[in-house]
């Protein structure tokens, strides 16, 4: 219970403040928010309401007499329910009660406001709306029932020929009817444009959390360039497109040479460091154009889109080979690495993805036991 306290404070804070920074706040978190602030608006509308009722309405002496306590009773229940809910939390209890008193309150002044012309009958519009969305669906069903139920008993009685007082003047009928309506559309707004910002914000987030996982399930954790899968959908993507315009691409693949001889004398930090540094080196030594990735361990893939012939390739390799040093200092130790490239020209040395693969790792296998730079 001191938890739930604790918990709200800060909510209550955001309610009285206009700046307040929503991320990360769950569902019951948003909905306590929102009650405390219904909570306070209508505890600050109860309070413009005393002052209207006593200063700018001219009520007759019964009026006065019946209104006016009323007025203050549900100010102190409301204030009453406020304390309760910050200091036990059980909004779903606390709702029901706000309700509960509402419901009772507007219901029986329409019969000392002229029953179904009474201007508290529209009030009653509030229940179900607030229902709905400070709690499950289910109160909300329970509570539409309710106001119905109402509506229909003081219809029913009406019909009846029971006589319903009235101690609004005649003049201020309309007056009071019309404030009765925006009141009810204003709560209503109110609970409902939180409500969508509320549901907006959480769209915006759930959008966010999909491309941040979208971007993890595509990307390589170490380099945060595309990974095996993401670079075998793009080659996918390229044979497509070679095979509609008729051009050729060349799939590479490169290997680091004896990687697993830096990992086993220097360890994993310093092997870690050596892919983060030709991950980089690959990001810049390639075009605009060419589509890189990590296939898992020391190997990584380039689509080159489009070439023209073999020797066009080369050219393209040896730039990449010029474009830095490879060697890195690492906690003091200087590491010196090398690697080989195979390459794989469509359609010449393959038709499909996974023979253009099989030819370009075949070709970079050769290219380190030969010794040979491409």
């Amino acid at each position: 219970m001191l938890n739930s306290g604790a918990r709200l404070l800060p909510l209550l804070a955001s309610v009285l403040t206009l700046r307040y920074d929503p991320s990360g706040e769950s569902s019951d978190d948003h909905r306590d928010r929102l009650f405390l602030q219904v909570l306070v608006s209508l505890s600050a509308n109860i309070v413009a309401l005393i002052a209207v009722f006593y200063f700018l309405l001219p009520l007759s002496e019964a009026g006065r007499e019946k209104g006016g306590p009323l007025l203050w009773v549900v100010l102190g229940i409301t204030v009453g329910i406020t304390l309760i809910f910050l200091r036990f939390g059980l909004r779903t209890l606390c709702v029901n009660l706000l309700l509960m008193m509402l419901s009772g309150v507007l219901l029986g002044a329409s019969f000392i406001l002229g029953g179904l012309m009474s201007p508290t009958m529209i009030f009653l519009l509030a229940v179900p709306v607030l229902a709905s969305t400070l709690m499950h669906s289910r109160w909300a069903y329970f509570w539409t029932a309710i106001t119905v139920a109402g509506w229909l008993l003081i219809a029913d009685l009406e019909y009846m020929g029971v006589q319903m007082t009235r101690i609004t003047h005649p003049s201020n009928v309309g007056i009071v009817q019309v404030m009765a309506l925006l009141g009810t559309i204003l709560v209503v707004m109110a609970v409902l444009g939180s409500y969508v910002s509320a549901t907006n914000r959480l769209r915006k987030e759930m959008q966010l959390t999909n491309q941040r996982l979208d971007y993890l399930a595509s990307h390589d954790s170490l380099t945060s360039i595309p990974n095996r899968r993401t670079f075998f959908e793009q080659a996918q993507r390229c044979l497509q497109r070679s095979i509609r315009s008729k051009r050729s691409f060349a799939l590479l693949v490169i290997d680091l040479n004896d990687f697993k001889q830096i990992n086993d004398r220097l360890g994993h930090k310093v092997g870690d460091a050596v892919l983060l540094h030709f991950a980089q080196r690959m990001s810049e030594g390639f075009r605009d154009t060419d589509f890189i990735g990590r296939l898992g361990g020391d190997e990584f893939g380039v689509l080159l889109e489009p070439v023209e012939n073999a020797a066009g390739v080369s050219e393209v390799i040896e730039r990449f080979r010029a474009c830095g040093p490879s060697k890195l200092d690492v906690d003091g130790n200087s590491v010196l690495y090398d690697f080989a490239v195979g390459v794989a020209i469509y359609p010449e040395q393959g038709q499909t993805i996974l023979d253009l693969y099989d030819a370009a790792d075949g070709h970079m296998y050769h290219s380190k036991k030969a010794g040979l730079v491409d």
